[in-house]
């Protein structure tokens, strides 16, 4: 009787919260993305939107000679506080981090897992019952070592993987401004609705280029469009 009342209990919770996204998801989506309304701004991708200034975007192309190990182990000092980095990916990581100096003191952990992506930035359950300057974030890279292939690193320069992490941290610099109602009806509107995720995706691609990573986004999108073999 007890598990048949704590069940219960949890479904209509569930439920609760549910109608509560549907009910505030037009509020929703101009608190937490912070834009107007989708009619307002032209439907185009990433790669169109760049096609025309790609000129000037490769003048940002990363290059991992620009990185000597005296200058990561500096932007290590100021952006590595409170980061767990793999060490094969601790050049990528750093460059990245450093156009995001908001996150310099966040807890971000870099971990591989067996994901659906390529890669995926969460925040950490226990943030629900964490104040916010205390909120730790995970990155999660696939290790393509099961079910659901990403991106193979490896075969990837520098300038990509560093614009596919820099858009993972754009995701992380939204989720520090949401409370803790606004996690939740978000992860709602993120898995339950294709529009609110594209409209999500769309602004994440907009503060990475408002972070001085047009290029490195670019060219990662550029690379999926041109090989066959990605779906």
């Amino acid at each position: 009787m007890v598990w048949l009342f704590f069940l219960s209990t949890v479904s209509a919770v569930s439920f609760l919260i549910f109608i509560a996204a549907l009910l505030s998801y037009k509020n929703l989506t101009q608190i937490i993305l912070q834009v107007d309304s989708p009619s307002e701004h032209p439907e185009h991708d990433v790669r169109d939107h760049f096609a025309v200034h790609k000129r000037l975007f490769r003048k940002g192309t990363l290059e991992p000679q620009h990185y000597t190990e005296e200058q990561l182990d500096q932007l290590e000092a100021q952006f590595g506080k409170n980061k767990v980095i793999p060490a094969e990916i601790r050049a990528f990581v750093l460059a990245a981090l450093s156009h995001y100096p908001q996150l310099a003191d966040t807890r971000i952990v870099f971990q591989y897992k067996p994901i659906k992506q390529t890669m995926n930035a969460r925040p950490l359950i226990a943030n629900l019952w964490t104040r916010r300057h205390k909120r730790g974030y995970t990155v999660i890279i696939n290790n393509n070592q099961g079910q659901h292939k990403g991106l193979p690193l490896e075969t990837l320069s520098f300038n990509i993987v560093t614009g596919i992490l820099g858009h993972e941290l754009a995701h992380l610099v939204a989720y520090k401004e949401m409370t803790n109602r606004q996690m939740i009806l978000f992860a709602l509107g993120y898995l339950l609705s294709d529009s609110f995720h594209r409209r999500v995706e769309r602004f994440t691609d907009y503060t990475t280029i408002a972070h001085g990573m047009a290029f490195p986004l670019y060219d990662g999108v550029e690379h999926i469009l041109q090989d066959a073999d990605l779906t």
